[in-house]
């Protein structure tokens, strides 16, 4: 699965991971003007990211495990520590990124594999 030599999108993905993971655990992040715009702009990067990076683990596997991903973030969010709103409204905007960027990726898979008109 792991390359010896990272490439470009690996590199973006743990970036936008680290990023994401920090914005959503402080409280007093910027952001887009919609929190739930935050959501799923994070979630369909992420998304496209996985996919474009990691074909193999299919589309299921990246749905759950990013689903898992966001879960987990909003549960922090509602612990003491974090002082930050949970709300699973949050948790459905991560979820309709992730499903968007599984049909992009998609969409890039396909266009990718089709032979080229001579």
């Amino acid at each position: 699965m792991f390359q010896t030599r990272p490439r470009l999108p690996q590199i973006a993905l743990f970036l936008c991971i680290g990023l994401f993971t920090l914005l959503a655990l402080n409280p007093t992040a910027i952001g887009l003007a919609n929190d739930k715009l935050d959501h799923f702009a994070a979630f369909l990067v992420l998304g496209v990211l996985v996919r474009l990076t990691y074909p193999a683990l299919g589309a299921l596997l990246t749905g759950l495990g990013l689903a898992a991903f966001g879960g987990v973030l909003e549960l922090l969010q509602a612990s003491h520590f974090i002082h930050h709103d949970c709300d699973i409204r949050d948790w459905g905007a991560d979820l309709a990124g992730i499903a968007l960027a599984i049909l992009i990726a998609r969409v890039f898979v396909r266009s990718a594999r089709r032979p080229e008109a001579s």
